[in-house]
């Protein structure tokens, strides 16, 4: 087995790659673009999200399974990763014609229909991702890696082609060829690991699987999606440019957290399996590294929601302040939810006890968007994502308590509620001395220092072993 220290390494890497990422261009693109012009690509975006659900049709997360428990089986491991990229292929070219279909058809269009005729390229390339194969096999290095390089030259070409706000259809197809390069790359590197085949091959043993999988993603994508496109249609680009970068930032946080546990889904269902003991050894170890960064994430975004739509975008998305700070709490709840899911839910085989609790977050969602939206907007949507998400993790986390007697409450958890609240009253202290991008800095790299500092007083074991190991690795330098 590969090494969990360096495969969450690598996931790191490329998180915080992709932090950097959008920041930056996120910084430079509103100035340039606006708000009206950002609002329409998130708006595409948005639609070819949902029907990338369909397109892959449950694969990624059920891919990775299968993968994981079958590495040690070569001609099995040729055979499922044939019939599960034959089938993501086909629906996927499905969904990529009948979505220009519609297309033609329609007449008039609130937003710029050549932005979605662009983006529409997505679908179609999205056969070539095979992201699950690599995680199945943890081979992270590789997903990183590619990543980084394939951002880094569209970064590069955001910067240098990107010049007034007329060029949101280069921008839009700069984001097109980015993802496609990534798996086109990724497709016709995969064959020094795995063997495409076309004869023998059974699509039918992951008919039940698959099922469970993509119901799973598709209400996951009501309640994350849709509230957006509901948005889009009783408002301006300008209100869903307002939420979806409140949403960006957000994310931008659950993306940190969430590394831990995506990595961990290989081999924490291979310990369910084989070794209950180390898994759940392994469980409270990903729970507690999930507290240590979802808790000063969430602070960080609600102190510095102005500070940071300010950097990010100027005085043109300041409006965004408000949804931020609402949906600054999901950082914790999706961090709960995701490793309740994929630490517990999924290697457990209760995935359909997990569609059902989504299938109910995903109705409240929708509920409270079509009631709130036409009133309150872009506020309205923030509450509804927020409710429906909370009520569905507190069901979730109840469930896997009674069904693997989880404990969520660990030992840890009040040292870190105690070193987020000190890392809170130095923020507000900065704020008041210094202006925006000093707030921003001193707020980010103080409070860091801060948090750990504290916890480091506390004698939290996780830190304390970081620490440990490193210091062991110098001496042997030494």
């Amino acid at each position: 087995m590969k090494s969990i220290s360096k495969n969450i390494f690598y996931n790191f890497l490329l998180v915080g790659f992709n932090i950097a990422y959008p920041l930056i261009t996120a910084s430079y693109i509103s100035k340039i673009l606006g708000v009206k012009n950002i609002g329409m690509i998130n708006y595409s975006q948005s639609i070819i999200n949902f029907l990338l659900i369909f397109a892959m049709i449950g694969v990624p997360t059920y891919g990775i399974r299968e993968i994981a428990q079958h590495r040690e089986n070569e001609k099995e491991i040729n055979n499922i990763f044939s019939e599960l990229l034959i089938i993501k292929a086909f629906f996927s070219l499905i969904v990529f014609i009948l979505y220009f279909l519609v297309l033609l058809g329609i007449q008039e269009l609130k937003y710029n229909k050549s932005i979605f005729f662009i983006m529409g390229i997505i679908l179609l390339i999205n056969s070539f991702n095979i992201d699950w194969f690599f995680s199945g096999i943890e081979d992270y290095k590789v997903l990183s890696l590619r990543n980084i390089i394939i951002k880094m030259i569209t970064l590069i070409l955001i910067i240098f082609l990107i010049k007034k706000s007329e060029d949101y259809y280069l921008y839009a197809l700069l984001i097109t060829l980015g993802q496609s390069l990534g798996n086109v790359w990724s497709f016709f590197y995969s064959r020094k690991f795995v063997k495409l085949k076309f004869k023998n091959l059974s699509f039918k043993r992951h008919y039940s699987g698959l099922k469970v999988f993509f119901l799973s993603s598709l209400v996951i994508s009501v309640y994350t999606l849709l509230g957006g496109i509901i948005l889009g249609i009783f408002s301006t680009p300008e209100k869903v440019a307002f939420f979806s970068r409140a949403r960006q930032l957000q994310l931008v946080g659950v993306t940190i957290t969430g590394s831990v546990s995506t990595v961990l889904i290989p081999r924490i269902s291979y310990y369910y399996t084989n070794d209950k003991n180390e898994y759940f050894i392994l469980l409270k170890k990903s729970l507690n590294f999930g507290y240590i960064l979802s808790i000063p994430l969430m602070i960080g975004f609600i102190f510095l929601s102005k500070e940071l739509n300010l950097f990010l975008g100027g005085t043109e998305f300041l409006p965004a302040q408000k949804p931020l700070i609402i949906l600054s709490p999901l950082i914790l709840i999706v961090t709960l939810n995701t490793w309740g899911y994929l630490q517990g839910i999924v290697p457990a085989g209760m995935e359909k006890i997990g569609t059902i609790i989504q299938m109910g977050m995903a109705i409240i969602n929708v509920l409270l968007s079509i009631v709130l939206i036409p009133k309150f907007f872009d506020i309205g949507v923030s509450v509804a994502t927020v409710v429906a998400e909370t009520v569905g993790t507190i069901i979730l986390i109840i469930v896997l308590k009674r069904k693997i007697k989880i404990n969520l409450l660990t030992n840890s958890l009040y040292k870190y509620i105690i070193s987020g609240i000190i890392m809170a009253f130095f923020i507000e202290i900065i704020k008041q001395y210094f202006n925006n991008n000093q707030t921003l800095v001193l707020s980010i790299l103080g409070g860091g220092i801060i948090y750990f500092l504290i916890l480091i007083f506390l004698k939290e074991e996780i830190i304390l072993y970081i620490l440990n190991k490193v210091f062991n690795k110098l001496r042997r330098k030494d």
